[in-house]
């Protein structure tokens, strides 16, 4: 889908955090559209970007209020027809959690990537090989974990390749 950024903290930059469900559902449905009329099986994938905000106590940003945004966003994906919500290009270990934890309330499933830069780590610090347990404890985990955005194709490879050593069970 094409809702990246829609999520209400990143909306309220065009006053349009009130709008997060519809903006949510919206898209979802232009993506399922596109998909049904797809000659082959398609799965939409409804896009979870971050939210912008620092967790306190650097920022405002709480557990809490960080599940709500989430949930209001995801809630409106699923209510569109995605199939599963796409956690992406995140940075914070307590964002993708915040994510994860959404997901399992709306009752749909997910799978997480993170951006890490030059220092081979994401800007808030979580390591490539860090990765896999961010989740554990949830009662639901993803579909898939991994990286992408980032500095470039050899960064996202070193990143999957600590990944993998990590977590040599897991499929990449």
């Amino acid at each position: 889908t094409n809702t990246f950024g829609a999520n209400a903290p990143r909306l309220k930059l065009h006053d349009a955090q009130d709008d997060t469900y519809a903006v949510n559902k919206a898209g979802a449905e232009i993506a399922s559209r596109v998909a049904e009329e797809a000659d082959h099986p398609v799965v939409v994938a409804g896009s979870v970007g971050p939210t912008g905000e620092l967790f306190e106590p650097m920022g405002q940003l709480t557990m809490e209020s960080a599940i709500a945004a989430f949930t209001t966003q995801m809630e409106g994906l699923r209510d569109g027809g995605a199939d599963l919500v796409w956690i992406e290009t995140m940075s914070d270990r307590q964002e993708i959690r915040a994510a994860a934890q959404a997901a399992i309330n709306c009752g749909i499933p997910y799978a997480y990537t993170a951006s890490f830069d030059t220092a081979g780590k994401t800007m808030m610090g979580l390591a490539p090989s860090d990765i896999h347990g961010i989740t554990n404890g949830l009662s639901e985990q993803p579909l898939a974990v991994g990286s992408n955005c980032g500095v470039g194709a050899s960064d996202l490879l070193l990143g999957a390749l600590d990944m993998t050593a990590a977590n040599p069970g897991a499929v990449m």
